[in-house]
């Protein structure tokens, strides 16, 4: 990983990136650094921790309704993995400009009916997808 990317996780894991700043990019772009560094199951685990004390460093409760969502993070974090696998980039910059349809933050859509991604179910633990399996 290059020294920006190794920053922007640094700047991740000590909540020091604003609410504003957290955006579906920069998701996106934390999601790859933590699939670099920890792989899947690391990934995951390390999103999850980081995005909850993330949220909670800028005022955003995670609840039954709000604020993290396991489905949606672990159906990025393979969505990113397979991009990642099938066209490895130095870094995160790289690896969204060669991936441009990551940038749809609706990508999940493909995959998910919003009544099922969007219940309460799906926020608190994984639910596979009933649209079109994801890689």
């Amino acid at each position: 990983m290059r020294p920006d990317d190794i920053a922007l996780l640094d700047r991740f894991e000590c909540r020091a990136i604003p609410r504003a700043e957290w955006t579906h990019a920069m998701h996106v772009r934390v999601g790859w650094c933590a699939l670099e560094r920890h792989g899947l199951a690391g990934a995951i685990a390390f999103m999850r921790d980081g995005v909850c004390a993330l949220n909670d460093a800028n005022g955003v409760a995670n609840t039954a309704d709000a604020g993290y969502h396991e489905t949606i993070t672990i159906a990025w974090l393979r969505l990113i993995d397979a991009a990642r696998c099938a066209a490895p980039a130095p870094d995160s910059a790289a690896f969204l400009a060669g991936h441009p349809t990551l940038l749809r933050p609706d990508a999940l859509q493909d995959h998910y009916s919003r009544d099922l991604l969007m219940g309460r179910e799906a926020r608190r633990a994984w639910v596979e997808p009933d649209l079109r399996p994801l890689p």
